[in-house]
């Protein structure tokens, strides 16, 4: 009773075994209650039995923990939920149907609006989050409630997904699913002690090399994504050479990825409703219904070289959105490495 909430089913049934033994006259005989039971529960300086009924008594106990938290945090217990706000920013805004009360849930995550803003307009008391959505953007001009400029801000930050699906929830940000792990939130509190190098986040670099099938180069491209994760920048990189390749006129096309997740993504039946990238990841099984054949296949990332070089180069650059009709200087040893048996 110390430790959790009890549900009402539990107190009410603990409650009614004491009064059976109270007034029962025997184990089947039923008695009468001839005195209330909350007068039974009073002290006994109140005229009552002194006895506890269940729910008071959970409450009682539960003010020990409180009493910890003012008192005596440096229990175990304490310092465990103190760490809350280590992991907390982790987690992010996951926008469904949108069909929270924009007003009164805490679908933000950061408290419910009705107290960051003065008061609510009567007009606008019944909104909900997806009756201010107009074509995939916020469309704040249908309040009659005025928002404080910070509060404006961050709720345009919010992406809307192209096709809602399910409750507005929240969702862990280092892992693609959204899924909490353990070596996600490692990974998540060592983000910041340690500056970020160019060396190790190549892989965020966004290139795609093409060639035809006797190894000829057809074209290629190269951007600076800047800080994304490993499978994000897999994803975009893989939609945008998809739209370079149908640009150029090429119809029959095989997709070579070292990323096997990125590649698992697109040969299973999975719609891919959980990932952060999912408004990108819809877009791409849109473009692969076009009138072409595409074909994805893994490669390990020693065989793909020539991306790994020209993400350096993105990486060095910072460059945007670069086309590379003939092979640039710096891949010709990688071009001849492919080429060796």
């Amino acid at each position: 009773m110390q430790a959790m909430w009890l549900p009402d089913y539990v107190c009410n049934h603990m409650d009614k075994m004491v009064k059976r033994c109270i007034w029962n006259k025997g184990d089947r005989d039923r008695g009468w209650n001839l005195v209330a039971w909350s007068d039974t529960c009073q002290p006994k300086s109140k005229g009552g039995l002194g006895l506890r009924s269940a729910r008071s008594n959970n409450v009682a106990l539960l003010g020990k923990l409180v009493d910890n938290i003012l008192h005596d945090q440096d229990k175990p217990w304490l310092r465990v939920i103190t760490q809350r706000d280590v992991i907390a920013p982790g987690y992010a805004v996951y926008l469904g149907d949108g069909n929270s009360s924009f007003w009164y849930r805490n679908w933000l995550g950061t408290g419910r609006l009705r107290n960051r803003v003065p008061y609510v307009h009567i007009s606008d008391s019944m909104i909900k989050v997806n009756d201010l959505w107009n074509n995939g953007t916020w469309n704040m001009g249908n309040l009659y409630t005025l928002l404080p400029h910070d509060l404006f801000e961050e709720i345009n930050r919010i992406i809307i997904l192209i096709d809602p699906q399910g409750v507005d929830t929240f969702r862990w940000k280092g892992a693609n699913d959204g899924c909490y792990t353990t070596r996600a939130a490692y990974n998540w509190i060592f983000d910041d002690e340690k500056p970020s190098s160019r060396l190790w986040k190549l892989i965020w670099k966004c290139s795609v090399p093409k060639k035809d099938h006797h190894g000829r180069w057809l074209s290629g491209f190269s951007t600076s994504l800047g800080e994304e994760s490993a499978f994000n920048a897999e994803i975009l990189a893989i939609q945008n050479g998809l739209l370079h390749a149908w640009e150029l006129g090429y119809r029959d096309v095989i997709c070579y990825l070292d990323c096997k997740e990125a590649v698992d993504l697109f040969l299973s039946s999975d719609s891919g409703v959980h990932h952060w990238l999912r408004n990108v990841i819809m877009r791409i099984k849109e473009i692969l219904n076009w009138g072409w054949t595409v074909v994805f296949k893994y490669i390990p990332r020693e065989l793909n070289t020539v991306a790994d070089a020209m993400a350096r180069q993105a990486s060095q650059d910072e460059s945007p959105m670069r086309v590379w009709k003939l092979p640039p200087s710096f891949v010709i040893p990688w071009l001849c490495h492919d080429l060796l048996p």
